[in-house]
């Protein structure tokens, strides 16, 4: 019941295969690894692209905002009781 001259060629030559195909699986993991690498980079990248000019859009609109709406209120006081060389004053004021 030994193994024959035959039988260990047979062996050899599915490790041959075998050894071919792990080479060729490893390759290719190794390229999945590379793939994912850059979609975890570039999901970061879309997140800066996408928080940080909505923190800089808050940071600058506040005080815009509050600029707006002294002068909106400046203006609607105006309307009420000015003349209208005040009102005329300050659209040139808002028109620079």
């Amino acid at each position: 019941m030994g193994t024959t001259e035959e039988d260990l060629k047979e062996v050899k030559r599915l490790l041959q295969t075998n050894l071919g195909e792990t080479r060729h699986l490893t390759e290719m993991v190794q390229s999945i690894k590379k793939h994912i690498l850059f979609q975890e980079i570039f999901n970061i990248v879309k997140v800066i692209l996408i928080v940080v000019p909505l923190i800089l859009a808050v940071i600058y609109a506040v005080p815009f905002m509050k600029q707006l709406t002294t002068m909106y209120h400046d203006a609607v006081g105006l309307m009420g009781s000015s003349s209208k060389a005040e009102m005329q004053e300050l659209l040139k004021g808002l028109l620079k």
